[in-house]
């Protein structure tokens, strides 16, 4: 069951209104794991939008793990796409136990 919160929906109903309500943005649910899922592209998500280009007059912000972060950063250069149009935050795991 989805968690929800008094007054708000479910996080897919909320992301696809702010999609709903801005024609230039597209979301493109992805799931990098064994397992799929009805309506979800395979893959990282740096995979998945290097299917779904062309790229080359977007802004990008990564955000992830080191690893995700590395990958997507690659995967961007391979597209040729200029690193004045990239920004980039990774942060790391921490076990709090």
């Amino acid at each position: 069951m989805p968690r929800r919160r008094n007054g708000t929906g479910t996080l897919k109903a909320l992301i696809q209104e702010l999609a709903n309500r801005h024609p230039w943005l597209s979301i493109v649910p992805a799931l990098s794991g064994p397992n799929s899922a009805p309506g979800c592209e395979h893959g990282t998500a740096a995979e998945v939008a290097a299917r779904n280009g062309p790229w080359e007059d977007h802004d990008f912000f990564i955000s992830g793990t080191p690893e995700m972060v590395r990958g997507s950063l690659h995967t961007l250069n391979r597209l040729h796409i200029p690193t004045q149009q990239v920004r980039y935050y990774s942060f790391v795991d921490v076990d709090l136990r």
